[in-house]
């Protein structure tokens, strides 16, 4: 059994690595994605893939914290939720503009994808 969080947020990288397990990705589609893979091997959803009012295609990062369980049987809500959330990210995502962010702006969405995974961490149920 391992906690683990997929994320594309180096912040979240620096501040949790030393703490649980780290599946880095290159974009918020691939952890989306990472997770779903995760859950058809038994991992649970820790942590809602759509946490807080930044919806896809407004912010560059995500992550998405996990319990890990080897031999797990598959968790049906935990698949609903990754699957309604790729979904939601393509119907947003897929018809917008490519969005440009200054380096401040990209820190600022890094801090607040950090304090979601915090808020999230601390309310966990020990496992």
């Amino acid at each position: 059994m391992a906690v683990t969080i997929v994320t594309n947020n180096r912040l979240v990288i620096e501040n949790w690595s030393s703490t649980y397990a780290i599946e880095e990705m290159d974009s918020y589609e691939a952890v989306f994605v990472k997770v779903r893979d995760l859950v058809h091997t038994g991992a649970k959803i820790m942590t809602h893939p759509m946490a807080g009012s930044v919806k896809p295609g407004e912010s560059p990062f995500r992550s998405v914290v996990v319990n890990v369980v080897d031999g797990a049987a598959m968790d049906m809500e935990s698949l609903s939720i990754i699957e309604n959330a790729l979904d939601r990210f393509h119907m947003l995502v897929g018809c917008a503009r490519k969005r440009v962010f200054n380096e401040a702006t990209l820190e600022d969405f890094r801090v607040i994808d950090n304090s979601l995974v915090s808020t999230g961490i601390k309310v966990l149920p020990k496992v």
